[in-house]
């Protein structure tokens, strides 16, 4: 029924408005191909921009038709129902695009669509009218293969003076072909038309042809006969049926069978028969000739050159080389044996060794282990050694010589002394070292002067236990060297040096000269 109190709206939604803007602005078209239509729940509702689907949607159709109203920024949108849908009123209608969004939603006259079965069934054009700001990015729906031309869309044609369809042409047309094929016909779209096309002659006789010579198109421009260039080398195989009507010479490359079969006959060292002709295999048994030998067991035989047992005979004594023991390694020896074993583990019976003279011991040995036997020196009359050398541990000096005997008992080296006027003597048993030498002073430079007079030969092991100093008068100067007082300075004697200070009491030229003796130890 009809909502007296309805207004009815169509407006862009916000979607179908930002969708319409990005359109514009990317220069590309908005399309619009669905209408959708509802009952609006009972009643017809109040179109929103925001709205994103029918308040309730009963059904959907592809757009019939979308144009651009005349002269005005309005797109018009045609969505047919046809006779077999329905059941339901019509109180809102929604436009969708390519990618299902709701651009467009509208309220609309309730409108009840019957279906067939109803006793009324109808096809419903809804048709719906949006302002937009721009159609020229609206794309247009006119294809005329699926769109239905209502009536007013057919009387909008015919008020523009031109139909989009017909029955008739108003001027019959002459359809006429050429080229490869010609032909024509009247055609004025009233009805069918039917051209009788001829294929141009292509040059080539009519006939038959075993070699025929086409054009690009497929066309036979030329035709002649087989000649013997014409056919490839094949090979015998590709003969497979029929029978050669030409005779043959030679030897075939293979056959199924032998004209005459053949006999293989054995003869030799193996003897045997068989006939064979090629069509199947043959199987001949064969038999070697007797080489004379009896049949039965032989320890030792005589064969051929071929491997064929000639003779056969026992063992004798002579075909057994000789063995090794060490061959015979299981069992026991039936006979008796003599002689020596080249080995054993053990001697049949123990033996006692014993020594005697100047060494004395005894132990008891059978060859199964080692014999270790405690030996005694006996007494030994020293007068008797005659040559050798006796050690230490037996009361020697273990050496030949006073150098080897020292060196044997770890006895130090003889002393050693040197009488120059720098010398030292040393005894190396002991350790004991004395050293002397001489410093050529001549004239003090100062009053007093400190000299370090370094020990030779090696030194001392560590400082010496004495160092005595003595004044040397050199020639006869105006005042004595006996006015010079030499003093050892105790804390700078090492081993190796030691320092003496001289002090002069009478400011004068003296010639001098300073000895020293030197007592100490130094390690061998």
């Amino acid at each position: 029924m009809a909502d007296t109190d309805a207004i009815y709206v169509a407006m862009l939604t916000d979607a179908g408005a930002a969708a319409l803007a990005k359109a514009i602005a990317t220069k590309t078209t908005l399309k619009i191909n669905r209408m959708a239509v509802g009952d609006g729940n009972g009643s017809t509702p109040l179109p929103s921009k925001l709205q994103k689907k029918l308040i309730h949607e009963v059904f959907r159709v592809n757009l019939n038709r979308l144009s651009v109203e005349s002269g005005k920024p309005v797109i018009v949108a045609e969505g047919i129902l046809l006779p077999e849908v329905g059941g339901w009123w019509v109180r809102e209608v929604g436009l969708y695009d390519d990618t299902g969004v709701l651009v467009a939603v509208a309220s609309y006259p309730a409108t009840y669509k019957p279906l067939q079965e109803q006793g009324s069934g109808r096809t419903q054009v809804i048709r719906l009218l949006i302002q937009v700001s721009s159609t020229a990015n609206v794309q247009i729906l006119q294809d005329p293969n699926t769109v239905t031309a209502t009536l007013a869309v057919v009387q909008e044609a015919i008020s523009q003076g031109e139909a989009a369809t017909a029955r008739a042409l108003a001027t019959e047309r002459t359809i006429s072909l050429k080229g490869d094929a010609t032909g024509s016909a009247k055609f004025n779209g009233a009805g069918d038309a039917a051209i009788n096309v001829t294929l141009a002659n292509s040059g080539v006789l009519a006939g038959a042809y075993s070699k025929v010579r086409v054009s690009a198109k497929g066309l036979v421009l030329e035709g002649a006969a087989l000649t013997a260039a014409d056919i490839p080398s094949l090979d015998a195989a590709k003969i497979t049926t029929g029978t050669l009507s030409r005779p043959t010479t030679g030897n075939a490359g293979s056959a199924t069978k032998l004209q005459a079969a053949r006999v293989f006959t054995f003869t030799g060292d193996v003897g045997g028969q068989g006939q064979f002709d090629g069509a199947q295999d043959v199987a001949i048994a064969l038999s070697l000739e007797s080489t004379g030998v009896r049949a039965g067991t032989y320890p030792k035989v005589r064969v051929s050159a071929k491997g064929l047992v000639l003779e056969g005979a026992a063992l004798t004594a002579a075909d057994i080389p000789s063995l090794d023991a060490a061959k015979i390694t299981t069992g026991t020896l039936s006979r008796p044996t003599t002689g020596n074993a080249g080995s054993a583990t053990k001697l049949q019976t123990a033996r006692a060794v014993g020594f005697t003279g100047d060494v004395t011991g005894q132990g008891v040995f059978d060859g199964s282990q080692n014999l270790s036997i405690a030996l005694t020196l006996a007494g030994m009359d020293v007068s008797k050694l005659v040559s050798g050398i006796l050690p230490v541990h037996r009361g020697g000096t273990g050496g030949n010589t006073p150098d080897g005997a020292r060196n044997a008992l770890n006895a130090a080296v003889r002393s050693q002394f040197s009488g120059a006027q720098n010398g030292f003597y040393w005894d190396t048993d002991n350790g004991f070292m004395a050293q002397w030498g001489r410093l050529n002073v001549g004239d003090l430079p100062n009053q007093f002067t400190e000299y370090q007079v370094g020990f030779h030969s090696g030194g001392f092991s560590a400082a010496p236990f004495i160092v005595i100093p003595v004044i040397y008068h050199k020639s006869n100067p105006g005042v004595p060297a006996a006015t010079l007082t030499p003093a050892i300075m105790e804390g700078k004697t090492t081993g190796q040096s030691f320092n003496i200070m001289i002090g002069e009491w009478a400011n004068s030229v003296q010639d001098f000269a300073l000895y020293w003796f030197a007592i100490g130890f130094r390690a061998g």
